[in-house]
């Protein structure tokens, strides 16, 4: 793989594009070509113009338009990221590489509707919240919620005027409960992705367990000393993993 890949990095929710550069600026020599996207104000790829069961597709298209070679195009996502590169990976039209999948629910018991239906009110609740409340209090309410309990940092940014919209836009539009459970496309595919998930971050540490118990080939690793927000608690580390990761036949 002399000429590299791109690697196209998906942030989380309430991220952008920029929240990988501690991660790039980490990688000490690379062909690869990195591709920091803010997808949330893209025009083909936010959350009003492609809600979850079209985002592959639109991506195929954003991919077409920036003329990236499919088979040498590998996805980073995560949180709200990677369970977008999911749907890229199954529905863009286009013979991706693969997804390296961090902190990422492959999603919900599709027979567990009271599972969904809860999480819809639960979205629904904190949409209305960041539309309607002070954005520093639902921001910090946000943040003190027990999955991100086991984080070392929380991520400093700037917001526009208009975060308030697209964050209750991605949370109703992207919600996980409007996401399929991705465990078959798993059984069939179990080497197009690779699983990170932070070692203090339980919750998704068992979710990974599962996976693998669910598909014995699914390949991915726990980082150590590592919360959720994993690019913001091992930058250097994730750097030298997705150097290595990014080698491997997908």
């Amino acid at each position: 793989m002399g000429s590299g890949v791109d690697l196209v990095f998906l942030h989380g929710f309430l991220g952008e594009g920029s929240d990988w550069e501690q991660v790039t600026r980490a990688f000490s020599k690379t062909e690869h070509r990195f591709h920091l996207l803010d997808y949330v104000k893209d025009p083909l790829l936010g959350p009003s113009v492609a809600p979850l069961d079209r985002w592959g597709r639109a991506f195929g298209r954003w991919a077409q338009e920036k003329h990236l070679a499919p088979q040498e195009t590998l996805l980073v996502g995560y949180s709200q990221g990677g369970r977008l590169a999911l749907q890229a990976l199954e529905s863009s039209g286009l013979p991706l590489r693969g997804a390296i999948l961090i902190s990422t629910n492959p999603g919900l018991r599709d027979d567990d509707h009271e599972a969904r239906s809860q999480r819809t009110k639960n979205d629904e609740a904190w949409a209305e919240r960041f539309q309607n409340e002070s954005w520093e209090s639902v921001l910090q309410a946000w943040n003190q919620q027990g999955v991100f309990s086991g984080a070392l940092n929380e991520p400093i940014r700037q917001y526009s005027a208009e975060a308030p919209l697209r964050a209750a836009a991605s949370l109703r539009n992207w919600s996980l409960a409007r996401q399929q459970n991705f465990k078959h496309f798993l059984r069939l595919n179990p080497r197009k992705t690779y699983w990170l998930m932070g070692e203090r971050d339980h919750k998704f540490v068992q979710i990974l367990n599962e996976l693998r118990a669910d598909v014995p080939s699914l390949r991915g690793e726990v980082v150590p000393d590592a919360g959720h927000r994993v690019l913001f608690d091992q930058p250097r580390f994730l750097a030298e993993r997705l150097s290595s990761i990014s080698e491997m036949k997908f």
